[in-house]
Protein backbone atom coordinates (compact mmCIF):
# COMPACT_ATOMS: atom_id res chain seq x y z
CA UNK A 1 0.00 0.00 0.00
CA UNK A 2 1.57 3.61 -0.88
CA UNK A 3 2.24 5.73 1.69
CA UNK A 4 2.08 9.43 1.06
CA UNK A 5 5.11 11.52 2.32
CA UNK A 6 6.48 14.98 1.74
CA UNK A 7 9.27 15.38 -0.70
CA UNK A 8 11.82 17.07 1.63
CA UNK A 9 11.41 14.15 3.98
CA UNK A 10 11.25 11.21 1.64
CA UNK A 11 14.80 13.13 0.20
CA UNK A 12 16.54 13.29 3.46
CA UNK A 13 15.41 9.32 4.09
CA UNK A 14 16.68 8.20 0.84
CA UNK A 15 20.11 10.51 1.59
CA UNK A 16 20.50 8.41 4.84
CA UNK A 17 19.45 5.19 3.23
CA UNK A 18 21.99 5.60 0.37
CA UNK A 19 24.57 7.16 2.65
CA UNK A 20 24.64 3.98 4.81
CA UNK A 21 23.96 0.96 2.54
CA UNK A 22 25.21 2.03 -0.76
CA UNK A 23 27.70 4.76 0.00
CA UNK A 24 30.09 4.21 -2.81
CA UNK A 25 27.58 5.60 -5.00
CA UNK A 26 27.65 8.81 -3.59
CA UNK A 27 31.03 9.05 -4.00
CA UNK A 28 32.54 6.84 -7.13
CA UNK A 29 31.59 8.74 -10.40
CA UNK A 30 31.85 5.14 -12.33
CA UNK A 31 29.36 3.86 -9.64
CA UNK A 32 26.82 6.57 -9.17
CA UNK A 33 24.97 5.27 -11.91
CA UNK A 34 23.76 2.42 -10.11
CA UNK A 35 22.15 5.33 -7.51
CA UNK A 36 18.85 5.77 -9.76
CA UNK A 37 18.55 1.93 -9.33
CA UNK A 38 19.23 2.31 -5.07
CA UNK A 39 16.33 4.69 -4.91
CA UNK A 40 13.97 2.54 -7.24
CA UNK A 41 14.61 -0.39 -4.43
CA UNK A 42 13.95 2.49 -1.75
CA UNK A 43 11.06 3.45 -3.38
CA UNK A 44 9.70 -0.11 -3.91
CA UNK A 45 10.51 -1.49 -0.83
CA UNK A 46 8.79 1.24 1.78
CA UNK A 47 5.70 1.83 -0.86
CA UNK A 48 6.33 5.94 0.05
CA UNK A 49 4.74 7.98 -2.51
CA UNK A 50 4.69 12.10 -3.17
CA UNK A 51 1.36 13.64 -4.25
CA UNK A 52 1.82 15.12 -7.73
CA UNK A 53 4.56 12.36 -9.16
CA UNK A 54 4.36 9.29 -10.65
CA UNK A 55 6.88 6.76 -9.65
CA UNK A 56 9.41 7.25 -12.14
CA UNK A 57 8.71 11.04 -12.12
CA UNK A 58 9.38 10.95 -8.03
CA UNK A 59 12.65 8.59 -8.85
CA UNK A 60 14.57 10.98 -11.73
CA UNK A 61 13.74 13.96 -8.95
CA UNK A 62 15.31 12.01 -5.92
CA UNK A 63 18.15 11.47 -8.33
CA UNK A 64 18.72 14.72 -9.44
CA UNK A 65 19.16 16.26 -5.88
CA UNK A 66 21.56 13.82 -5.31
CA UNK A 67 23.52 13.25 -8.43
CA UNK A 68 22.75 16.34 -10.81
CA UNK A 69 21.57 19.96 -9.59
CA UNK A 70 18.49 20.23 -8.72
CA UNK A 71 16.09 22.89 -9.75
CA UNK A 72 19.12 24.11 -11.69
CA UNK A 73 19.86 20.74 -13.48
CA UNK A 74 16.57 21.26 -16.65
CA UNK A 75 18.64 24.94 -17.29
CA UNK A 76 22.29 23.97 -17.39
CA UNK A 77 24.13 23.31 -20.72
CA UNK A 78 21.03 24.83 -22.70
CA UNK A 79 21.91 26.71 -25.94
CA UNK A 80 19.32 29.10 -25.58
CA UNK A 81 19.79 30.34 -21.91
CA UNK A 82 22.36 32.81 -21.29
CA UNK A 83 22.64 33.43 -17.47
CA UNK A 84 20.72 32.00 -14.63
CA UNK A 85 20.32 34.39 -11.69
CA UNK A 86 20.17 32.46 -8.17
CA UNK A 87 18.66 35.93 -6.47
CA UNK A 88 17.48 33.79 -3.09
CA UNK A 89 16.24 30.19 -1.97
CA UNK A 90 13.37 31.07 -3.81
CA UNK A 91 14.15 33.33 -6.31
CA UNK A 92 15.43 31.68 -9.51
CA UNK A 93 15.49 33.81 -12.98
CA UNK A 94 16.75 32.30 -16.34
CA UNK A 95 17.68 34.99 -19.07
CA UNK A 96 17.46 33.61 -22.35
CA UNK A 97 19.48 34.53 -25.54
CA UNK A 98 17.13 36.00 -26.89
CA UNK A 99 16.91 38.68 -23.83
CA UNK A 100 13.57 37.04 -22.69
CA UNK A 101 14.17 36.51 -18.33
CA UNK A 102 11.55 34.44 -16.52
CA UNK A 103 11.07 33.47 -13.30
CA UNK A 104 11.71 29.82 -12.78
CA UNK A 105 8.39 27.94 -11.22
CA UNK A 106 10.58 25.64 -9.31
CA UNK A 107 12.80 27.23 -6.45
CA UNK A 108 15.04 25.47 -3.39
CA UNK A 109 13.82 24.11 -0.65
CA UNK A 110 15.52 26.26 1.75
CA UNK A 111 18.31 29.02 1.77
CA UNK A 112 20.53 25.70 2.79
CA UNK A 113 19.35 23.52 -0.30
CA UNK A 114 20.46 26.68 -2.47
CA UNK A 115 23.85 26.97 -1.06
CA UNK A 116 24.50 23.35 -1.30
CA UNK A 117 23.58 22.93 -4.93
CA UNK A 118 25.83 26.76 -5.50
CA UNK A 119 28.58 24.45 -4.07
CA UNK A 120 28.09 21.30 -5.88
CA UNK A 121 27.67 23.83 -9.11
CA UNK A 122 31.10 25.38 -8.00
CA UNK A 123 32.78 22.11 -7.62
CA UNK A 124 31.75 20.62 -10.60
CA UNK A 125 33.27 23.74 -12.29
CA UNK A 126 36.66 23.94 -10.86
CA UNK A 127 37.66 19.72 -11.60
CA UNK A 128 36.36 20.95 -15.22
CA UNK A 129 39.20 23.70 -15.17
CA UNK A 130 41.71 21.75 -14.20
CA UNK A 131 41.32 19.40 -17.34
CA UNK A 132 40.95 22.49 -19.64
Amino acid sequence: MAKEIDFVVLLHMVQEYISQNYAAALSDKNKVGQLKTYIDKYLRDTGYTVDGYSFSELSAKLYSEMAEYSVLTQYLGRDDIEEININGWDDVAITYTNGHIEKAEEHFYSPEHAVDIVKRCRQRRSVRDQYL
